[in-house]
């Protein structure tokens, strides 16, 4: 399901070339800043199952999903720090 939810809503595709995710950087702009902030909602049942009903399940839930908001992130910061510079 965050696999889907990546590709519809962040932009992203899959390559079997790096054996990841790739940001498509023609449409970034401030709805990315929003997606990531969808993202994190996303997670906030299993942080709660996690923190709250100690279910190790949802710890790897929340581990998978913080790790591609990361990898999301550092996509968009890649693109800021290129306009910055163009």
């Amino acid at each position: 399901m965050k696999k889907q939810f990546l590709q519809e809503k962040c932009n992203i595709f899959e390559s079997p070339l790096i054996g990841g995710f790739i940001l498509n950087y023609n449409n970034l702009n401030m709805s990315e800043f929003n997606k990531l902030k969808e993202m994190l909602e996303s997670l906030e049942e299993d942080f709660a199952k996690f923190y709250e009903k100690k279910n190790n399940a949802a710890g790897t839930r929340v581990r998978k999903g913080l790790m591609e908001i990361k990898n999301l992130a550092s996509e968009i910061r890649k693109d800021v720090q290129m306009k910055k510079n163009n």
